[in-house]
């Protein structure tokens, strides 16, 4: 019995977690610019609006960079330049400081393809 509730605690614990999302584009054209969404329903509640950290992988490389959710904002957009390199990439953000029981992280894998500029290996 204390197995069973334990369970029904958790499954109710995962599903008011989810509060937040990252909306943009998953299939990109490398050497360009897109932009990308960060929704929270927890967010920009401290006095001075939720920091939030964007971590993005491209290839093997990671890059950071920290933007604010405003004072009783749920969104805050930013812009990422994905290099030209035909791999996968990743971006995720969470709030600072993280609250795990709010579920403040969020992923989004990015499938990142070359640009259709030509590269010619030798001219005749």
């Amino acid at each position: 019995m204390k197995y069973l509730i334990f369970i029904l605690i958790f499954l109710s614990m995962t599903f008011t977690c989810y509060g937040q999302s990252i909306g943009g584009s998953t299939n990109v054209m490398g050497n360009t610019e897109y932009t990308y969404t960060f929704n929270s329903k927890y967010g920009g509640m401290a006095p001075l609006g939720t920091p939030c950290v964007v971590t993005v992988k491209k290839g093997g490389l990671t890059s950071s960079k920290s933007i604010m959710l405003g004072v009783g904002k749920t969104s805050v957009s930013f812009k990422v330049k994905w290099d030209n390199i035909s791999d996968k990439g990743s971006v995720h953000v969470s709030t600072v400081p993280v609250d795990a029981s709010k579920g403040e992280i969020a992923w989004l894998y990015v499938n990142i393809t070359k640009d259709n500029t030509c590269y010619p290996t030798s001219i005749n």
